[in-house]
This record gives C-alpha cells, structure tokens and sequence, in this order.
C-alpha cells in the first residue's frame, strides 16, 4: 500500500472512530434523557395515585359515617312516629270525659256521688 493510501485509510478510520465517539455520547444523552423523564413519569404517577387512594379512602369513610347516621335517623324517626301516634291516640282519649274521669279516680283518688274508694297496697310492697 502506498503512503498517501494508508493516510487517506487513517484518516477515514480517524473520522470514522470522531463520529463514532460523538453518535455515542448523543445516544448516552437521549438514552440518560429516557430516563430522567421515565423516572418524572412514574415520581409523578406514583404521587398521583396516593392522592387519589387517599381521596377515595376518605370518601369511603365519609359515605359510610353518612350511611350510620343514616340508619340512625331512621330508628329515630320511627320512634318519634310511634311515639307520634300514642299521643295523638292520648289525645282522642283525653277529648272523652268518661276516660278522663277515670284518670281522675285512679290516680288522684276522686269519686263519683255516692262512692266510697278504698286502697289497698301493692303486692310488690307486701312480699
């Protein structure tokens, strides 16, 4: 091989392995980019999903304390109603003189014209 050949060889293979370094370093660049910005995506999709899980956790408990206090109200409202209905039940009896004058002689001891009202004691007091 001549002398100006084995130049010419050299510096195609000089320029060659320069181009080859710098594709190289390029590549290491992109690749440690790829990287970072993976490593961004799944930082911030992590984050995201613990808020998220977290939101979900304290909605759930929301909607199950609403759900007690619910049911709660419920039991309530059904008393109040029966409680509703004796009342108005007393009411329609207290309209009646006969009942109230009964009431009168049982627990206030009144009699009519002519009665006489004996007591006697409870049993649960004698035994």
């Amino acid at each position: 091989m001549s002398q100006a050949r084995r130049r010419a060889l050299q510096e195609a293979t000089l320029k060659y392995v320069q181009e080859k370094q710098v594709y190289d370093k390029i590549r290491k660049r992109r690749r440690r980019g790829l990287y970072r910005r993976l490593t961004a995506y799944c930082l911030m999709s992590v984050v995201l999903s613990v808020c998220f899980i977290s939101i979900f956790i304290s909605q759930k408990k929301l909607l199950n304390d609403k759900v007690e206090e619910k049911e709660s109200l419920q039991k309530e409202l059904e008393f109040v109603e029966k409680q509703e209905i004796n009342l108005r039940e007393e009411i329609n009896k207290l309209n009646d003189y006969e009942y109230v004058g009964e009431l009168a002689r049982r627990d206030y001891f009144f009699s009519n014209d002519g009665e006489t009202i004996f007591s006697f004691p409870d049993e649960s007091t004698t035994n």
